[in-house]
């Protein structure tokens, strides 16, 4: 079965990475791994997206990580989500026609447009200090 909303890999890990980065104050990217399952090598990518977004800052060296540099209560999934994918667009036809085939009477009745703004509502509402209680 396939899900018919799919947040990708990518936007997935970098919720997890900056909830655990918040909620343990430094962690490494190997820890990350193992508490979310993804890979060193992917999650170093994103990793060094969210250092270069300004949302985390690495630590070098045999003792460092990834530790916050942003304020939990004002980032929310959203604000991570479009920097790592791009802004949610809610556009009434999956297919982005201007003229609808059937005249109107659209087989989704603009479902589409709506789950999708629902989402970007829902990521918008959702602010990281919720996710890394500590």
């Amino acid at each position: 079965m396939s899900p018919i909303i799919n947040i990708s890999e990518q936007a997935s890990l970098a919720f997890y990475s900056l909830a655990l980065i918040i909620k343990n104050k430094m962690i490494t990217t190997k820890e990350i791994a193992q508490i979310s399952g993804g890979s060193v090598n992917h999650l170093s990518k994103i990793l060094q997206r969210l250092v270069k977004q300004g949302f985390i800052k690495s630590i070098r060296g045999p003792s460092g990580g990834f530790i916050n540099n942003c304020i939990p209560e004002k980032v929310s999934l959203y604000d991570i989500y479009a920097n790592i994918e791009g802004e949610i667009v809610e556009t009434p036809c999956p297919l982005n026609r201007s003229k609808c085939p059937f005249n109107g009477n659209c087989i989704y009745h603009g479902i589409v447009g709506k789950m999708s703004g629902d989402l970007k509502k829902y990521m918008k509402e959702k602010k990281f200090s919720e996710f890394a209680v500590l």
